[in-house]
């Protein structure tokens, strides 16, 4: 047996043995074994690569090393750490229980504890009864190191509850299926579902799932026969391209299941009827059609009847048309435009109820909420966003509903819930969360960068209203940049950082070219060969921080996690003094050599957004740009990487190599390059809430001993 707590000691002893001279522990020593690649002319050298294997037990024990290292530097920091777990934790409320959303016979509601480490599902009747459990995670989780259930559906009946459970931070599930009166919870499915997608038919008999291909593509649609055997399970639907996802959607009339195949230029949908599970599905939507389709809804007309309605990008309406066309439609009816593109709208979302169709826009930045009935009229914007934040609705599944749920949000205005009658055009307020600051004291806003073309690049700040025109301000910059998404700046963003807040700070977010802040047209003004621009621009918001006072290199710090993290980890690349800390969350710098490997998750997926390297042309974009390429022989700013070694999304070698060679090639010897690895953690880093909040407390700690 091996002796793996004598073993982790000794790594410790050695990485805190220290001289008489110098009390700074060693970094952890990393062997280099060169594996030399060349593709198109251009050859590369990657000492590290033997860190890609997991089951090798020199690269668990480099890992352990480097986290007793991270431990042994940041002691100094562990009074800090647990002062702002302490703060961050008293913010949570005791209970907080959000509003229930009507479905059938029920409302439904989940409730949050501080002394729970996972929320509650829960239900009551409509006509009086006691509460219901639908899902109490904290129980089971029990057991678990990590525990998530991704996604959960209960039958139209009310009686069962399908759910999809992840242990390890994978994104794969296993599927089960529990009796609401407790009699049973049965394994369906082993770990060999996609984390996300459930659809039930309307008698429910059927339940529908997607599977994954060997690179955890959601890519198969499945049929179980509820109380069969699962090994008699049908498979319905399979996509073997890999740019493509598939996904499940009901229809919140209930009529319809839409199998959603899609990629970032291309769709294919079929249906499944929902009233007659046998029935094959049938397409909608095909590849000829040459459309994206973000949004597929139905509008019921009568039983199995009615219109399908779409948000495509079709005649070149690149921030959504709407369209429509019959459930029974003749051989050549085709999709008609029902509400051509309106220049500078993008459609985000969209939802049919009963006498409404809802439309969730971003114009000029700002997201807004707009409803109109079916037939065009009384059509009209909710005037609800707050300042600097936004407005966005949540319907949950009823098809029969009066209101509409909106949300809002914003720096200086906490989570709100409101319900919205387009009928009388009146607002009530159901639901609003405390602040997790005291917004009296602050101001918020949006300050422009310019990019080196001219464009100006949008930031949203926080600051105290009292700080300083000087660039003395201590300031958090973060931002997303990637395949359309947009970091919206709602009070939650900033909650993260309220005990930075608290104490002086300025929090920010870019909005650079490559998300989506201005519509699809900023998205693809940052993607395929265009994708370095997004980094750029990153440097421009942080240039316009500092040309308006607001601070300087030496007091910021960069925030990113994801693409996020590649955000942030290729722009210190372009401007190694352009910030004093650095904290990658999950960062994707490994891009090129991942993105050359089409059998790892997702990188595929991928292809739409940055091109595939096999190709010259892309090759070179991503090279110009992939933080592990273009390290350099700079005075680097102070890193913290963060990273789950369970990651189906970013694999956990790339910030392990990315660390290894910013040590080996900074000039700076004295800063700090450090990575955290989480064991037993995939991307979204511990499931259990305090751990969370444990980990959060301990990068801020970071910040504020480097900053300060």
């Amino acid at each position: 047996m091996v002796d793996y707590f004598g073993r982790y000691c000794l790594i410790v002893i050695l990485l805190l043995g220290v001289s008489c001279r110098d009390k700074t522990p060693s970094s952890p020593f990393v062997k280099k074994k060169p594996v030399e690649t060349t593709l198109f002319g251009d050859t590369r050298i990657d000492e590290y690569s033997w860190m890609h294997n997991r089951n090798d037990t020199a690269v668990i024990a480099h890992l352990e090393r480097e986290n007793a290292y991270t431990d042994a530097i940041m002691e100094g920091n562990l009074a800090l750490r647990d002062k702002l777990y302490d703060e961050i934790k008293s913010k949570v409320p005791e209970s907080e229980e959000f509003p229930p959303e009507k479905d059938g016979e029920y409302e439904y509601y989940d409730r949050e504890e501080a002394s729970l480490e996972y929320p509650i599902y829960l239900r009551r009747p409509l006509d009086g009864g006691k509460e219901e459990v639908v899902l109490d995670i904290n129980v089971l989780a029990n057991g678990h190191e990590y525990y998530n259930v991704t996604h959960h559906a209960v039958s139209p009946d009310g009686t069962l509850v399908a759910y999809l459970e992840d242990t390890n931070g994978d994104d794969l599930a296993a599927l089960r299926i529990r009796a609401l009166d407790g009699s049973f919870d049965r394994l369906v499915q082993p770990e060999k579902v996609s984390a996300y997608g459930l659809a039930w038919s309307r008698d429910g008999s059927t339940l529908y799932y997607t599977r994954p291909d060997k690179t955890q593509r959601s890519s198969e649609v499945w049929s179980h026969q509820f109380g069969r055997d699962p090994e008699t399970d049908k498979l319905l639907f399979q996509e073997k391209d890999g740019k493509f996802w598939v996904d499940l959607i009901t229809a919140r009339s209930g009529d319809w299941i839409f199998i959603h195949s899609f990629a970032d230029d291309a769709s294919h949908i079929l249906v499944i009827d929902a009233i007659n599970s046998g029935a094959n599905p049938r397409e909608i939507v095909s590849l000829q059609d040459s459309v994206r389709v973000t949004e597929i809804e139905h509008l019921r007309t009568g039983e199995n009847d009615g219109w399908f309605y779409g948000v495509n990008d079709g005649n070149g309406a690149r921030d959504g048309q709407l369209v429509r066309r019959k459930v029974v439609a003749e051989e050549n009816d085709s999709w008609e435009v029902l509400v051509p593109e309106q220049p500078g709208v993008q459609i985000r979302a969209f939802a049919v109820i009963r006498d409404w169709l809802v439309f969730e826009e971003r114009r000029d930045g700002r997201r807004v909420v707009r409803v109109a009935r079916h037939d065009g009229s009384e059509e009209h914007i909710i005037q609800a966003t707050p300042r600097a934040g936004f407005t966005a609705f949540h319907l949950g599944p009823e098809y029969d509903r009066e209101d509409i749920c909106l949300i809002t949000s914003g720096p200086l205005s906490a989570f709100t819930v409101h319900r919205y009658n387009p009928s009388t055009r009146s607002l009530t307020t159901i639901y609003q969360r405390k602040p997790a600051y005291d917004v009296d004291k602050l101001e918020a806003g949006v300050i422009f960068g310019t990019a080196t073309d001219g464009t100006k690049i949008p930031v949203t700040y926080l600051r105290p209203k009292n700080a300083r025109p000087d660039g003395s301000s201590p300031t958090i910059l973060t931002g997303y940049g990637a395949v359309g998404v947009i970091m919206e700046p709602g009070h939650d963003v900033f909650r993260e950082y309220a005990s930075l807040v608290e104490r002086g700070f300025t929090i920010a977010i870019a909005h650079p070219r490559g998300g989506g802040y201005y519509g699809k047209r900023w998205h693809d003004a940052g993607k395929l060969e265009r994708s370095g621009v997004t980094f750029s621009d990153f440097v421009a918001a942080a240039e316009g921080m500092f040309n308006a006072g607001f601070t300087s290199p030496n007091k910021l710090a960069l925030v990113g996690g994801s693409s996020g993290g590649l955000l942030v980890t290729a722009t210190i690349n372009l401007r190694p003094d352009l910030a004093k800390v650095v904290v990658a969350q999950v960062p994707f710098v490994d891009c090129l050599n991942s993105m050359l490997d089409p059998t790892l998750p997702v990188t595929t997926l991928d292809y739409p957004e940055y091109g595939n390297p096999k190709e010259e042309r892309y090759y070179k974009s991503i090279k110009s740009f992939a933080p592990y390429e273009n390290i350099g022989e700079f005075d680097y700013p102070d890193i913290l990487a963060i990273q789950g070694i369970n990651d189906a999304r970013v694999a956990f070698w790339e910030p392990t190599k990315w660390v290894a060679r910013i040590r080996e090639k900074r000039k700076d010897k004295d800063g700090l390059t450090l990575l955290r690895m989480n064991m037993g953690a995939g991307h979204t880093g511990s499931s259990a809430r305090n751990d969370a909040i444990m980990e959060q407390a301990e990068w801020q700690a970071f910040i504020l001993d480097r900053i300060n």
